[in-house]
């Protein structure tokens, strides 16, 4: 659930479900979801595509954990870009969507 003021972005995540390429597909039911806090901002590009900046905060099961997730905007339903994770060092690549995968 997210909300924009001005550039800033703000709001809250729920993690239902995951996808790792070595396990699939972990979905995460009741109390085995975590709640995140959302906050970023956009950055207007008028010679590029727009980028969206967000730093995600996920009280995850035993710590928090902490993403970054730096985005284009390639339509209007659909973001592609680079994820950093503190939780074991992870990074790649990233798609955020307005519509369920």
């Amino acid at each position: 659930m997210l909300w924009r003021e001005g550039m800033a972005i703000r709001g809250t995540a729920e993690k239902f479900y995951e996808f790792t390429h070595e396990s699939g597909t972990k979905e995460y039911v009741g109390p085995e979801r975590t709640r995140a806090k959302v906050e970023g901002f956009i950055q207007k590009n008028y010679l590029g595509k727009d980028r969206i900046i967000i730093h995600i905060v996920e009280n995850g099961h035993g710590r928090e954990s902490t993403n970054f997730h730096e985005l284009k905007f390639e339509s209007k339903v659909k973001m592609n870009g680079h994820f950093t994770s503190m939780v074991a060092k992870q990074s790649g690549n990233v798609t955020w969507q307005r519509t369920p995968f």
